[in-house]
């Protein structure tokens, strides 16, 4: 991924954990986006270990990994992209493509 994709997904995972620290109950969630932030979602620990280490089910630890952070990401991409680029298609393909080197890690 290079030095601008980088920087797009660095200020993604800046709001996203500035979100989630001002809530007590989202402190698991706040430690999975971190682990996401830092080994990407192939390197991601057992979900039922994590499960109970934070005590959380594992439905919750999987829909939010599946689901929910996709959804955020994509979302959050989809914010940056449209400021830096001038077609929507443009910033569909730039937001594609980011999605795809945080998936891929």
């Amino acid at each position: 991924m290079g030095t601008w994709a980088k920087a797009i997904v660095a200020r993604a995972f800046a709001r996203w954990k500035a979100e989630l620290a001002v809530n007590r109950e989202d402190v698991w969630r706040l430690a999975l986006v971190q682990l996401i932030e830092v080994d990407g979602y192939g390197g991601l620990p057992s979900r039922e270990n994590f499960a109970k280490n934070h005590g959380v089910t594992l439905e919750q630890v999987n829909h939010f990994i599946d689901r929910d952070s996709k959804v955020y990401m994509k979302g959050e991409l989809r914010r940056e992209t449209a400021e830096s680029c001038v077609t929507d298609d443009d910033a569909r393909e730039e937001r594609d493509y980011l999605l795809q080197c945080l998936v891929a890690q």
